[in-house]
């Protein structure tokens, strides 16, 4: 740098620090000084003492957040909410912990059912308890008006009258007891079906034409059953159905079949209509069958089965 004459053997250049008449140094560069990155430790290892500072640090920055979220618009503040949870979420480190797929669900494919068809099912009326009529004679008579129904009588006890009349769809008797009576002589049905005991001198009457009269249990006791149904059948349907005991039957019928043991002394008079016929599985102990035909002339299949010595069975 330009100096007086005076100053450039005394004072040195002010920029390169030469003087004037001293020997220059060669120049030397200096070796270059590599970059170290920082590296940030973690909260663990930073020095005690730098920890209450961090703490007024962090608090300071909520206290000023909060002073400056209270002067804003509530609008405004809700924008900045959503955007710092949206942040948040984003930035957050992934969960380590590995998340189990579903298992897989296979549909199950429905199950169609499918339903029965209708069936027509029959009505039932269970005999009233009490509207009976008391006629002169001590006879209970019902009046009945159910042409569509099925009507079941409890048994009858002894010593009892019942006359039925009117019309039904079936008539069910659960029994007679000995020394009663049932005349359904002027019933309009056509069906009637015994499914209790007849016993002990029990008197019935019936009068049924082109209908179907059944016995499923024992007449015994000597039991007197006049039952009229022509062109219709009368049938002793199990073995259980057994006529023994001097019972005494009256019956006409197109088919009359016993499906079961006829004993002790019965007496049996059938009349088979419409050229019909009359079966009967074993006659037994003196009873006797006597048939014949709705006409003298008119022709009846016989099927007998075993009779012992003591009993008959023929036409008269």
């Amino acid at each position: 740098m330009p100096r007086s004459d005076a100053d450039i053997a005394e004072r040195p250049c002010p920029l390169c620090g030469h003087v004037f008449g001293q020997a220059v140094a060669p120049y030397v560069e200096e070796p270059a000084v590599a970059e170290v990155e920082a590296v940030a430790l973690p909260p663990a290892s930073l020095p005690a003492r730098r920890i209450p500072s961090m703490v007024i640090g962090i608090a300071s920055m909520a206290f000023g957040a909060a002073l400056v979220s209270a002067f804003l618009p509530a609008k405004v503040r809700d924008v900045m909410t959503v955007q710092t949870v949206l942040a948040t979420s984003i930035n957050a480190p992934a969960s380590n912990t590995a998340t189990k797929p579903a298992p897989a669900v296979t549909p199950l494919e429905p199950v169609w059912e499918i339903a029965p068809l209708p069936r027509e099912v029959e009505a039932v009326a269970v005999a009233p308890p009490k509207p009976v009529e008391v006629v002169p004679g001590g006879i209970q008579l019902i009046r009945l008006n159910r042409p569509k129904e099925v009507y079941t009588m409890e048994r009858i006890g002894e010593g009892n009258t019942i006359k039925l009349t009117g019309k039904v769809s079936k008539l069910i008797v659960s029994g007679v007891d000995g020394g009663a009576t049932l005349d359904a002589t002027e019933l309009d049905t056509k069906t009637i079906s015994f499914n209790g005991r007849i016993e002990g001198n029990a008197t019935i009457k019936l009068n049924m034409p082109n209908g179907t009269l059944t016995f499923s249990k024992a007449i015994s006791g000597g039991a007197n059953i006049d039952a009229q149904v022509p062109g219709g059948s009368i049938s002793f349907s199990t073995p259980g159905a057994t006529v023994s005991g001097g019972a005494k039957l009256k019956l006409t019928g197109k088919s009359v079949w016993f499906h079961t043991r006829i004993d002790g002394g019965c007496t049996i008079d059938v009349t088979v209509s419409n050229l019909g016929s009359m079966k009967f599985l074993e006659l037994a102990e003196g009873s006797k069958i006597h048939y014949r035909g709705e006409k003298p002339e008119a022709e009846v299949k016989i099927s007998p089965g075993r009779i012992d010595e003591s009993s008959e069975c023929k036409r008269h």
